[in-house]
């Protein structure tokens, strides 16, 4: 997902992305990817849990997600910190589709 908040400072119109959503009529105030960085987000709300930060690092089983190789999912039902989960995800993603070629 991207987040285009830095180049498009007063956002725009859903469907016709070169207007305003002031003024359909009027452009959009816009700047390249070069000039304003946008920032790239991966997300999975499918899978997503919410937890609490007052109750400390959290626990739970893991979720039967797409991939299958993180240490965690070797025993399905000891309760884990899913953010090092997350981590490995990440990684491994862009292990398997960036870095090899």
């Amino acid at each position: 997902m991207l987040d285009p908040s830095n180049m498009y400072p007063e956002s725009f119109h859903t469907v016709k992305i070169n207007c305003s959503t002031k003024n359909i009529h009027e452009k959009a105030r816009r700047f390249s990817r070069t000039r304003c960085p946008t920032k790239y987000l991966l997300i999975d709300f499918g899978l997503s849990r919410r937890y609490d930060p007052a109750n400390g690092p959290p626990l739970d089983r893991p979720y039967g997600g797409g991939d299958k190789s993180a240490p965690e999912h070797q025993d399905r039902v000891t309760p884990c910190n899913p953010f090092p989960t997350d981590v490995y995800y990440l990684g491994n993603l862009v292990r398997k589709e960036y870095m090899q070629v």
